[in-house]
């Protein structure tokens, strides 16, 4: 055979014939298209038909007269010719034609395959050595187009035509790629339906045979189910359901129509109507916590004498055990969370009143319970991150968890919640095991608020104490000297008057001496005693020094006075109180504070009855307000708002309180902080002025000591209006006081 290659013989990535025209091109597509289509539309074609049509359709499609296709096996060592073409059959005089031809000996018939992608000659006489001989009978060939279509990279099919009476072209390589390529999706696509059909048919099978299993279970799940719901969805103290459950039972047995069920729970039953006991009966137990407290009965009623022996399967005595055991287990389920429902609300009750917050992390920082009242705060807990109840932006670390945890052992500590606030508790936290071993924590959170207004109280008391004591001994030791330097300065206001008249008389009779020309040496000398002494500027201004000096010491004598009055804490709790009293003792002390900022006015209510409260509190809450005003006109000042202002203390009767009310004309209170004006410890002003104890404290002894009230209004930049109500001692009679309405105290 030549071994030479004929150059009409070529692989066809190499140049072929020229391409039909365009319009030919087209109309090959339109074909292609078309048998695509009407292949589409063979679904319930055979395998065959298929490979038929795909054959017959490249025949035509590429002007051919022979062809066949084959698949080939998974190796890609031999092909299955599984349709030839008419003209082939009719042709072909071969004894025996192939079916299977193995590719290694296949000559140009298996080149494609070998070269893994389109052949093709259009002079198949030529010399070839790939050729292997033509069997005799065999059709004779001309011109050969061979190609092969791959699938996941392998060979799975082959299509060939021959004997096209012109050339093969490019065209032809193209049209016959795409139709084979379709022929090869549609035929997988039904193996892939058959596989699906096939998988069906046996899942229809299974499902079939596992539903017949299943429906013997249906009833017996609905039953148990509808059982489940009526038990969970009653209390645990209302047995009644049980009547329901007992109505339900017959529904799960073979014979529900002939079925009859039972309930007895601590001497009580439940039953259908009609029931009783059968030779045809099941029984199980009903445990709860344990304890054996009654059984389920089913029976047949009819005594059936053609009933089989065993009347009742395996699996309705399994029902009717687990309707025991499910029964036992809901009411125990039930009783025990009725008493932790119980026992939860007495504890949170209890924490409510004693104002102690629980709360419970895991190891992971999730609040896993949080009490009632910080919910109404912060939320339910939602297992969220502790941050959520720890305030601000504390982290674990700040509210001990993780070290409590670390060191297994409890830590204390004092924190104020932000969220309600700024209250004052004291956290202690508290690492324990529950049941099942793990490790969780509790912070136990205890009120301050008392205890800290107590120690406040007591503080600001003793504090008080010591400067009272303080002041009395003061005013105690400034009042001795002040009584003799008084007594001392009008002794001198007498005797020189007493002076004055004497040395009026020594004049006149100087001057009488004169005019009688007895004017002697010592006549001289006292005239020039008198001149040097200049006895006119001394007779006038000596009784004003002396006079202005009594006064200056009057009013030491006031101060004196009114520091011991302040310092000095009144008599007993309840006892009447003159608020003017008061007023005039505080406004005394606390001069030194406005006296250089603002003029301080008065307006007291002539009529006004006493007030049943301590003196000592009473001074201890003007105090107070009146030093915030001095301080707040003090910043008014200093910003330029004004050049000096004004405190106005008014008291009134209003019905059975009196009313006291310091108005300033400071800088007033920002509203964003009204709120926490009350609030312990809370302040605006620089350290070392202010504790953010003051308003705190008068609004304990106003509102919790003596049942009044302290209420304030304030405009920005404008000032403030503090109102103090106070209960009026009503069993006392109504003082007469002196005080001119309004008056003004200087500074």
């Amino acid at each position: 055979m030549d071994e030479t290659v004929h150059p009409r013989t070529r692989l066809v990535w190499d140049e072929t014939a020229a391409d039909r025209g365009p319009e030919a091109a087209q109309h090959c597509d339109e074909a292609r298209l078309e048998a695509l289509f009407r292949l589409s539309q063979m679904a319930d074609a055979s395998f065959r038909e298929v490979v038929a049509f795909g054959m017959e359709a490249g025949i035509r499609l590429t002007g051919s007269q022979l062809g066949y296709v084959a698949l080939v096996n998974d190796d890609e060592t031999k092909m299955t010719i599984h349709s030839w073409s008419q003209a082939v059959q009719a042709a072909c005089r071969m004894e025996q034609q192939p079916i299977e031809f193995p590719l290694q000996s296949g000559g140009l018939l298996a080149e494609a395959v070998r070269q893994r992608q389109p052949f093709l000659t259009n002079d198949y006489a030529a010399s070839d050595c790939r050729k292997h001989g033509t069997p005799l009978g065999h059709v004779a060939i001309t011109r050969y187009l061979c190609l092969p279509v791959l699938h996941k990279q392998k060979v799975v099919l082959v299509a060939a035509v021959a004997n096209k009476a012109d050339d093969y072209t490019q065209s032809d390589v193209r049209q016959l790629t795409l139709l084979m390529q379709g022929v090869w999706l549609h035929l997988e696509r039904q193996k892939t339906e058959e596989t699906l059909r096939q998988h069906r048919d046996d899942l229809e099978r299974l499902v079939a045979q596992r539903t017949a299993e299943l429906n013997n279970r249906v009833q017996e799940m609905r039953c148990l189910r509808a059982i489940s719901e009526v038990l969970e969805e009653t209390p645990a103290d209302d047995l009644s359901a049980l009547q329901r459950v007992v109505e339900i039972l017959p529904s799960a047995l073979r014979r529900p129509e002939a079925a009859g069920a039972q309930i007895t729970l601590n001497g009580q039953r439940w039953s259908t109507p009609g029931y009783r006991e059968t030779l045809q009966r099941l029984s199980a137990p009903v445990f709860v916590g344990g304890n054996l407290a009654g059984a389920v009965d089913v029976c047949y009623l009819d005594d059936n004498p053609a009933a089989p022996e065993k009347p009742f399967l395996d699996e309705e005595l399994a029902l009717v055990e687990e309707v025991g055991r499910t029964l036992g287990h809901v009411l125990h389920r039930n009783l025990s969370e009725a008493k932790a429902r119980s026992l939860q609300r007495q504890i949170e009750q209890v924490l409510a009143v004693t104002r102690t917050g629980l709360r419970i992390f895991d190891t992971d920082c999730n609040a896993l319970y949080v009490d009632p009242a910080r919910q109404r705060h912060c939320g339910p807990s939602r297992q969220d991150g502790c941050r959520a109840y720890c305030g601000g932006s504390r982290t674990c670390e700040d509210d001990d968890i993780l070290k409590a945890l670390a060191g297994k052992k409890p830590i204390v500590s004092e924190r104020a919640l932000h969220a309600e606030g700024g209250r004052p508790v004291q956290v202690t936290t508290i690492p324990y095991q529950d049941a099942d071993g793990r490790w969780l924590v509790a912070q136990v959170e205890v009120d301050l608020s008392e205890r800290k207004r107590m120690e406040q109280e007591l503080s600001q008391a003793q504090r008080l104490e010591a400067i009272g004591h303080l002041a009395a001994g003061i005013a105690h030791e400034i009042n001795t000297p002040i009584q003799f330097i008084g007594d001392n300065l009008r002794f001198l206001d007498e005797e020189l008057k007493n002076v004055a008249v004497a040395l009026e008389k020594v004049g006149s009779l100087a001057a009488a001496h004169r005019q009688a020309g007895r004017a002697g040496g010592e006549l001289v000398e006292i005239d020039e005693a008198l001149r040097q002494a200049d006895l006119g500027y001394f007779l006038e201004e000596g009784p004003r020094a002396i006079a202005q000096s009594i006064e200056g010491v009057a009013r030491v004598a006031e101060i004196v006075r009114a520091m011991k009055e302040f310092s000095h804490p009144g008599a007993r709790d309840g006892a009447a109180t003159d608020l003017h009293r008061a007023v005039e003792s505080t406004l005394t002390v606390s001069r030194n504070e406005w006296k250089y900022v603002a003029d301080l006015e008065t307006d007291l209510a002539a009529d006004l009855p006493p007030v049943r409260a301590r003196l000592g509190d009473i001074n201890q809450v003007l105090l107070n307000l009146v030093v915030n005003a001095a301080h707040a006109v003090a910043e008014a000042v200093r910003q330029g708002l004004r050049e000096r202002g004004k405190i106005v203390v008014r008291t009134r009767r209003d019905g059975d309180h009196a009313v006291l009310e310091v108005e300033d004309t400071g800088i007033g209170i920002p509203e964003e902080i009204q709120p926490h004006i009350f609030t312990p410890f809370f302040t605006t002003k620089e350290v070392g002025r202010g504790t953010g104890q003051g308003l705190a404290l008068a609004r304990s002894l106003v509102v919790q000591k003596y049942q009044g009230t302290i209420t304030f209004r304030s405009e920005p930049g404008k000032g403030t209006v503090f109102t103090v109500r106070l209960p009026l001692d009503r069993g006392a009679d109504t003082l007469a006081t002196s005080h001119t309405t309004p008056q003004e105290l200087p500074g």
